[in-house]
This record gives structure tokens, sequence and C-alpha cells, in this order.
């Protein structure tokens, strides 16, 4: 079993998430160019999910499942057809610095330095010296020296180092990273799942992490919860019992190629459905 780091708020663990029958539902783009078709699509039908402070969750599945239709509710971004979401008993009605997202494009101000970024946040909630604690986060994550250059001076990786760096700043009880590597090489991608890793090991937020990806999604979880098409709701829910710290070694023992090979033969059945009934999630409606 998984030991959750969780951050303590005196002997309070936060970062609990609790979705509750969740339902998002788009309106359908009508095929011929006069509007939509009346119809509405599920992109979320009746998710129900607790994730405990400190673990680290990845939710995987085929494109259309409604991922990161899941993530968007979760920070904020996307109110619920029905039902509701929590962090630590609060309901989830708006955007806030304690659950901040990465995206897959890195989603820096071109025109402000690397330790400006990141000290962004900092100031705008009101942080105590803002700009030695964005040093000091740009240390953990090797930037240090890159502190006074451009996002267009950095490699894609370093990029996406600055994107953490800045949502680690907050120390936030809550992260919540959606295909944060998706765009990198494959060499890049590996070192900064460890990267991402030593960084969660350090700061124990809860994580919630969407990944197409088998391998990087049970290489950094504690827990991955599979979401299928038709109904988009989750398929299986997996403990990952490898033990921690993680080394890459471990995607070549047994008990990893075991769950990999679970893990793929589920998201092969969910995939299929789009090859025989169309498309996973019409155009128009929403990308997950």
């Amino acid at each position: 079993m998984a030991a959750f780091l969780g951050r303590s708020l005196g002997s309070t663990q936060t970062g609990k998430i609790s979705v509750r029958n969740v339902t998002v539902r788009f309106p359908a783009k009508a095929r011929r160019p006069t509007g939509t078709s009346g119809r509405l699509i599920a992109a979320l039908d009746g998710v129900n999910l607790t994730i405990q402070p400190g673990e680290f969750l990845s939710l995987l599945g085929p494109s259309g499942c409604g991922k990161s239709t899941l993530l968007n509710v979760m920070a904020g971004f996307l109110r619920p057809t029905s039902g509701e979401i929590e962090i630590d008993g609060i309901p989830v009605f708006e955007p806030s610095a304690s659950r901040p997202v990465v995206f897959q494009n890195h989603s820096l101000f071109p025109w402000m330095t690397v330790v400006e970024n990141v000290a962004f946040g900092l100031r705008n909630t009101g942080r105590s010296r803002p700009q030695e604690s964005a040093l000091r986060q740009l240390e953990h994550v090797g930037l240090r020296s890159q502190a006074d250059h451009y996002p267009a001076q950095l490699s894609g990786g370093m990029q996406q180092r600055v994107g953490l760096a800045r949502a680690l700043a907050l120390e936030p009880p809550v992260l919540l990273l959606d295909e944060p590597f998706g765009a990198l090489d494959a060499q890049t991608r590996l070192l900064m799942q460890e990267q991402l890793l030593r960084l969660w090991e350090k700061q124990g937020q809860t994580v919630v992490f969407v990944t197409h990806d088998i391998d990087e999604a049970i290489y950094l979880s504690d827990r991955i919860v599979v979401l299928g098409i038709h109904p988009n709701s989750p398929r299986g829910d997996f403990a990952i019992p490898l033990p921690r710290p993680r080394h890459p070694h471990i995607r070549h023992s047994p008990a990893y190629r075991e769950i990999y090979e679970t893990l793929f033969h589920l998201i092969r059945v969910e995939s299929l459905k789009s090859f025989s009934s169309g498309e996973a999630f019409p155009a128009g409606a929403s990308p997950a």
C-alpha cells in the first residue's frame, strides 16, 4: 500500500479531493453549419472519486474520455452540469492558487525573466519576499543560474521546469498537471518525470496527473484511475504497489510489466469503441 505524504497543518493533512457524481455535458455540434443539433454529449458521466492527501493519482484513458475535462472541473475552470467537487470539504467553484495547473504548454510570460515568472503568483497572493522564494524554488529545479534569462532562451524541458517551479512556489496542497511532458522529446520526458518525483517527495502535495502514456502513469503514480468512453466514467482503479523512491530500473521488474499489460488491454478495449462507433467525443463539444 502506498504511503501518502500529505501536507500538514497542525495534525491535519490537507489536499483531500472528493468528486461526487460529477457529470459534464456539452452541446453537440451539428453536421451542418447552422449551429448546434440540440443534443447534449456527456464529457463526464456520473464520476465518483476520492483522492487522499498527498496521493499521486494519474488519470489515464483514450482520447475523448474526459480526463482533461475532469481536471478542469477540479481546477475550477469548468462548472459541472451536475455533481460537485470538494477539496478539504470546500466546494470548488472557481480557480485558486491552492490548486495551480501545469499545462503541456508552459504558459510562461515571455516578457518576464525566469525568476519574475516564478515570483508572479507569490506577489499576487501577497506572499512575503517573493523574489527570495522564487530563487529558492529555482534552486530546487536546478535553474538558479538561469534566473535572469527569458523563456525564449530556454529549452522546452527547462521551460517546463520553470512552470513546475512557479506552481510549487505557492506550496499548494493540490497540484494539477495536464499532460505537462507531452510535447517533450523522449529522453527529456523521462528526466522530467524523475524531477517531478523528487520535487513531490520533498513537498508532498496531492497530485492529479493527466496522461495518455501508460508507462508514465505507472512510473509516477500511487494510483491510476482509467476513464473509458460511452459512458465517460471510470473503468478501473488501480493501486500501484511499487516501492518508493522510484528508480528508472523499476520499469524492468515483473510487477511493472504485469501492471502495464493489465492497463494496456483495458485501454485498448476502450479505444476500440471510438473505431466502432465514430468519434469518441464529437467535434465541437470538448476535448479530453
